[in-house]
């Protein structure tokens, strides 16, 4: 698309682009200063960028989230063992506390009783199909395949 078929206007609660004929027209939450906004076209792709600066813009403290002051991670000890017993942490390398879990309610699947020999039962339930009696009136059609 050539550029003069391209057309922007940026006023202070709005900006209007017009590519072709056709417009597109945004409302601004905030007044933007007009005078200080510019529109440009990349050549290679051609996007359009347009830079509108807020005309009165709001300066905020940054709102990062207090961390409680904690005492500072050390290095591991090279003396002590690399392998922690699971009870003994209550944080990780960061200093972060751990959560803890009960041993006693932490379950291993056993896949070894999903199917049983027969191939019947599947986790202890019975993979029994019940007989339905057809309807009256029902002819069967042999051209059609079974739904099993």
């Amino acid at each position: 698309m050539d550029t003069s078929l391209l057309d922007c206007d940026v006023q202070p609660s709005y900006v209007r682009v017009t590519m072709k004929g056709k417009v597109l027209q945004l409302v601004l939450q905030d007044e933007v200063a007009a005078d200080k906004s510019s529109a440009k076209r990349s050549q290679t792709t051609g996007k359009l960028l347009i830079t509108m600066p807020k005309a009165n813009p709001v300066i905020r403290p940054s709102s990062k989230p207090q961390v409680p002051d904690s005492k500072p991670v050390s290095k591991r000890n090279p003396a002590r063992k690399d392998k922690d017993e699971p009870g003994d942490r209550t944080s990780d390398s960061r200093g972060r506390p751990l959560l803890e879990v009960d041993p006693s309610l932490s379950r291993k699947a056993d896949i070894h009783n999903i199917v049983t020999a027969e191939g019947s039962k599947v986790a202890g339930r019975s993979r029994a199909v019940e007989e339905v009696a057809p309807s009256e009136g029902f002819v069967d059609d042999p051209d059609v395949p079974p739904l099993i």
